[in-house]
């Protein structure tokens, strides 16, 4: 049987993980010989494959080879499912899914499934693209601990116009019974639907600095895009190549394992060549021109990228930290220096100038200042 199976010829240009027991009959050519019958590898048996579907090639790997068939990746939606009901129903906190004990356990159960994260969000689309607005307050108890709670995620098939987002939020107030008298502040990002409603609701209002980075960084890096696309467009499609193929994922893995190099970050070149060993695959590695492209745009992201999570605590006040970490960023971090080379300088500018022009209203610097003098520590 060893002989026959390594005659089959394999399906080509495919991800699922299920293929690597199954393969086609040759023919004189060497080529496929029928695309809608497969033949296991393990016993030769002959599965039906119309139209590219795997699920008979997984139920006969689960009737008739149990062991192969626990070796493959779960299905991500039923992963996902599941995951979802035990933090959901069983009223978890969101940043369960990222605690160590918890990620570790499922990583036993599936190596290959990337458990999401704890984002909470004003508003959202599901997978699905099924719109949803989620209100979670923040609260000191009596004991002086910050807490957290998502009061509610509501389904709003209507225009997120601000009149509607100002009537949903204003009646989520109303049935949870909250006082605005104690409302100290509500923060989003900086969508003009989202704003206007909160100004129609005259409610104290901050921006999401970890949003404001975001477009900081997104508004520099466009803003040098004639300098900057052709690089930046080869990371793009590099990236899509391995979150869209588990082999090659797996050879990435493979790879970076070989040579002792950490499994974050697809800019590793001798990872990546030898996971895209062959001609096919040779444009999606960056040149020496992108890369001499790519390294002044790093010099200038590379010294935010601390900062994204460091204002995004759940269980400790962040407020009081915005203006000196807005100080810090634009006085220091993103000050060019002598030695960048103008692509940095450039794009150190950039967002410079764009975190300083979120925070110019008199109302939102009022707010930092006040966090700050009563910050004790």
């Amino acid at each position: 049987m060893a002989a026959a199976a390594a005659n089959l010829v394999p399906k080509q240009n495919t991800s699922p993980a299920v293929w690597e027991h199954f393969g086609f009959q040759p023919n004189e050519n060497g080529e496929p010989e029928n695309l809608e019958q497969a033949v296991c590898k393990i016993c030769e048996a002959k599965i039906s494959v119309k139209r590219g579907n795997t699920s008979n090639l997984r139920a006969h790997l689960s009737t008739h080879h149990p062991a192969a068939a626990a070796r493959l990746p779960k299905p991500v939606s039923g992963c996902r499912g599941a995951a979802s009901a035990g933090t959901g129903e069983e009223l978890v906190p969101f940043q369960t899914v990222e605690k160590l004990s918890f990620t570790s356990m499922l990583k036993q159960f599936d190596k290959q499934y990337e458990l999401p994260g704890k984002t909470t969000t004003d508003m959202w689309s599901s997978v699905g693209m099924t719109p949803y607005i989620c209100l979670t307050v923040h609260y000191l108890t009596e004991d002086w601990k910050l807490k957290s709670l998502c009061l509610q995620t509501v389904f709003m098939p209507q225009n997120h116009t601000a009149e509607n987002l100002a009537e949903v939020l204003q009646s989520a107030f109303s049935e949870w019974s909250l006082d605005k008298n104690k409302l100290t502040c509500i923060t989003t990002d900086n969508g003009a639907n989202i704003v206007a409603a909160v100004r129609k609701m005259d409610w104290p209002w901050l921006n999401c600095f970890g949003h404001n980075l975001h477009l900081a960084v997104t508004n520099a890096v466009s803003s040098t895009k004639e300098r900057t696309a052709r690089a930046l467009g080869v990371c793009h499609t590099l990236v899509s190549a391995f979150s869209q193929s588990w082999l090659k994922r797996r050879e990435l893995m493979r790879a970076q394992e070989e040579l002792q190099l950490p499994q974050q970050g697809l800019i590793l070149m001798p990872a990546v060549r030898r996971a895209l060993d062959d001609r096919k695959h040779q444009h999606l590695i960056p040149s020496w021109q992108d890369i001499s492209v790519l390294e002044p745009v790093n010099a200038a992201l590379k010294p935010v990228a601390d900062f994204t999570d460091l204002l995004s605590g759940e269980s400790y006040v962040t407020v009081s930290s915005v203006r000196p970490v807005l100080k810090l960023l634009t006085e220091n971090v993103l000050k060019p220096t002598e030695e960048d080379v103008a692509l940095t300088a450039d794009i150190k500018q950039k967002m410079c100038s764009v975190l300083l022009d979120k925070y110019q209203a008199a109302s939102l610097r009022m707010i930092l200042s006040k966090s700050c003098l009563l910050d004790p520590r």
